[in-house]
This record gives structure tokens, sequence and C-alpha cells, in this order.
């Protein structure tokens, strides 16, 4: 006999390791995927094909299950509050998951509450010439990669006052020993 039957919005590797899991538990598990080639559509029986973004699937695939979860942060929390609204379990919630998606909300949050976060500010908009897309923010700081691959690291994690344009600094490359060492070269920080 099944338990109960657990949903999981999400074909990506956390959907795939929840399947093996669900079966030593003895609960049902199904995945809403892209597609047929996710990783967890791959070992879930129970995979029906959709759009996470698509508020219509959603309701569908969450109609057959006892409780709806998520394998990323990206499923519309509008979305998920719908869902909700109509009666269906969602774990973490709605709520929860607007501070998985908005690092602002989410620092302004944790720091009401007392606990201790990064330095931040807002920032309300970046030209492309401020911000290379490969630059990784992360909470003590930015990492961003060198031309041959290894990445320079700030230590500050944001700079609270002014604008952004007024914060950036270059960085020069942490790495002595890459190909790009004999030519010097620097990094410039995103605020996070």
């Amino acid at each position: 006999m099944v338990g109960p039957v657990v949903g999981m919005v999400g074909g990506g590797q956390l959907a795939r390791m929840t399947a093996q899991a669900a079966i030593g538990l003895g609960v049902g598990f199904q995945v809403l995927a892209d597609s047929a080639a996710d990783s967890a559509a791959q070992v879930t029986a129970r995979t029906r094909l959709g759009e996470y973004r698509s508020l219509a699937d959603l309701r569908d695939f969450a109609a057959g299950c006892d409780v709806l979860t998520f394998d990323h942060e990206h499923v519309p929390g509008e979305h998920l509050a719908a869902v909700e609204q109509a009666g269906v379990r969602v774990r973490p919630s709605a709520a929860a998951l607007r501070f998985t998606q908005d690092k602002l909300a989410m620092r302004e949050r944790l720091t009401r509450l007392g606990i201790a976060c990064p330095r931040f500010a807002p920032v309300s908009a970046i030209t492309s010439r401020q911000t290379p897309s490969r630059w990784t923010v992360c909470t003590t700081g930015y990492t961003a990669p060198c031309p041959c691959g290894e990445r320079a690291a700030s230590t500050a994690s944001s700079r609270s006052n002014a604008t952004y344009s007024s914060a950036i600094s270059p960085m020069p490359c942490a790495s002595t020993a890459c190909a790009c060492a004999a030519e010097p070269h620097t990094h410039t920080p995103l605020p996070s």
C-alpha cells in the first residue's frame, strides 16, 4: 500500500534523489518535469510532463498529490499561492518561497529577526556594462572567473552606501598560477 503522494515540481537532481528516498519510505512520488530527459523523469515512474510556469499545469499536477513541493525556487510564487488557496498543501509554502526568490526580502526578514547578515543594499538597476554575465554573487562577496577559469574573490559582501556604480572597485586576480598571470588583470566586484 502506498502512503501519501508527494508531488515535486521540477525534474532536477533533488527530485531524482527524493524519488529514491520515497521508495524506501513507502511514499508515493510523482514529478512535474519539463522534459522526459530531465534527471528525475529518467527514474520516476509517475512523471508528468508540463511547464512549471503554467498555473494550469501546476493545478492539474497538484490534483493528484497530497502535498506539493519543488526542486528549485523558480516556480512563480503567485501560482503556488493560487494552488494553496485551492486547498493544496504546499511545503515549503508560497510565502516561504518568496525568501528564496527575493534575496533583499530574505535579508530584510533575517535582519528583523535579529539574525546576522552580511551588509546589503538594494540595487534597482545594473547595466550590462557593469555586470559581466558570468559573475556569481554569494553572501561573502563575489566570485568572478578569470579567462583561464581561476576565480578572484572579494572579501566585502556589499557596499551599502551610494549607488552601484560608485561602489565598483577592481580586484586583482587571486591566482598566480593561472595562464593569464603573465598579463595582470582585475575583476570588478558586484555588491550582493
